[in-house]
């Protein structure tokens, strides 16, 4: 059957308007965590969003929901990570959509169509990182410290250094575990004959608050946090005096560090800290306090 000129024009529109495979009127739902769900938005009230998708209905509280978009327009070309079922994850940008097929993906070496039934989530790893946080912060920090306590009066305040990393745990957002490794200057004044130096490695647990992430003002660049720390500090000491038998000596203590302070991220991927310690030093003889103001910084990934 041949079609009419006019016929043949009105098809070839509709086929620029609507491609082949692409459900232009699949509501997009993105949740603060990540998530993306593709549908047809059923209800909207206090109760929750309520959607339908490949034939089955579920609602999500108003609180996880980051925004709707009423298209899949929206999603297409964007970089995204489809977790199937079986657990593995593709990597890819959403070029095409169809409900009974499922996804057009193109990955590094072409393109890959993602069955609806294979897919357990789509995630956006940006989204997900702003939420979650990265699972690695690799960083370092200069900082100026302060000896109160009985000690503090032989003990000029003087300067440390540290270097840091630390992991997202699956225990719950926001907690991360991490080790620290510092070195202190000393300026010991008590007297001439003696020179301390201290070196510590110390594993923490941090909880990062990460309830701004989610904003949509600059104030989602903020992530105070909290730690606790407790390792091993080696003071050592050298004998100045000529002739001194051992001339270096010292001994390894136990730690403990709590802190606080608050993240900026410059970039999705650099952040800037600011963070106080009070680091006590559970020496034989007494405690060693020492107060800490550090700024640093550290790379996300």
């Amino acid at each position: 059957m041949k079609l009419k000129p006019v016929a043949l024009k009105v098809l070839l529109a509709l086929l620029i308007i609507y491609p082949a495979g692409v459900s232009l009127n699949a509501d997009v739902i993105r949740l603060n965590d990540g998530r993306i769900f593709i549908g047809k938005i059923i209800s909207s009230d206090s109760r929750g969003l309520t959607f339908e998708m490949s034939g089955e209905r579920k609602t999500v509280d108003q609180s996880s929901v980051l925004k709707t978009e009423p298209d899949f327009a929206s999603l297409q070309n964007q970089s995204v990570e489809v977790v199937l079922k079986d657990g593995s994850v593709i990597k890819g940008k959403i070029t095409d959509y169809d409900e009974e097929i499922g996804l057009l993906i193109d990955i590094e070496f072409g393109s890959l169509t993602v069955p609806q039934v294979s897919m357990k989530v789509i995630e956006d790893p940006v989204q997900r990182n702003y939420y979650n946080g990265y699972p690695v912060n690799i960083g370092i920090s200069g900082g100026y410290y302060f000896s109160p306590g009985g000690l503090g009066a032989d003990f000029e305040n003087s300067f440390a250094i540290s270097a840091f990393g630390e992991f997202k745990t699956s225990l719950m957002r926001g907690l991360f575990a991490g080790i620290g490794l510092s070195y202190y200057f000393v300026d010991y004044t008590a007297s001439g004959d003696l020179s301390y130096r201290i070196v510590s490695a110390v594993p923490y647990a941090m909880y990062r608050i990460l309830v701004f992430r989610s904003a949509k003002s600059f104030i989602r660049n903020f992530v105070p946090h909290v730690s606790l720390g407790t390792g091993i500090s080696y003071v050592a000491v050298h004998d100045n005096r000529a002739g001194a038998d051992p001339e270096n000596f010292g001994e390894m203590n136990l730690t403990f560090v709590p802190g606080a302070g608050i993240d900026y991220y410059v970039t999705s991927h650099f952040l800037v800290r600011l963070k106080g310690e009070w680091v006590l030093i559970a020496q034989k003889s007494s405690a060693l306090n020492l107060v800490n103001i550090n700024l640093g910084g550290a790379y996300c990934f």
